[in-house]
């Protein structure tokens, strides 16, 4: 296994877990700093929202020792791109909406980070351990 992609498995989950827990206990919080407004539904779905991070970081972090070229971990990238991707495209649209949320920036400065980073797994990672075997 290459160690960049170690790195990329363990840093990513342990991003996700921080960003899971703050998430799951600072529902109410996250909401307020992006001035959405809601009865109840928008904190239910910060708190899905967090599972969903937990959830991927506890399988990116038993999946650290992988080999992602492989028949196994090729689904553990795709599922990560995915995520990163489509969280990074609604950060994205929402500093279009409203720039002036600093924060928003520093998250999605993070998540384009891991977007490229499980990208160039599965494009170039995948290769190389198909064409060694």
């Amino acid at each position: 296994m290459n160690i960049n992609s170690k790195w990329l498995m363990v840093s990513s989950a342990v991003v996700l877990a921080v960003f899971g827990f703050l998430a799951s206990f600072f529902a109410n919080e996250l909401l307020s700093h992006t001035k959405v407004t809601s009865q109840g539904a928008g904190e239910m779905f910060i708190q899905f929202m967090s599972a969903g991070m937990l959830a991927l970081a506890v399988l990116n972090w038993m999946g650290r020792n992988a080999v992602l070229g492989g028949i196994y971990g090729r689904p553990i990238l795709t599922g990560n791109l995915v995520y990163f991707l489509i969280v990074l495209i609604n950060m994205i649209k929402m500093l279009i909406a409203k720039p002036e949320l600093p924060g928003m920036w520093i998250l999605s400065a993070i998540y384009l980070i891991f977007t490229i980073g499980f990208l160039n797994a599965i494009l170039f990672h995948t290769a190389k351990a198909r064409s060694k075997s």
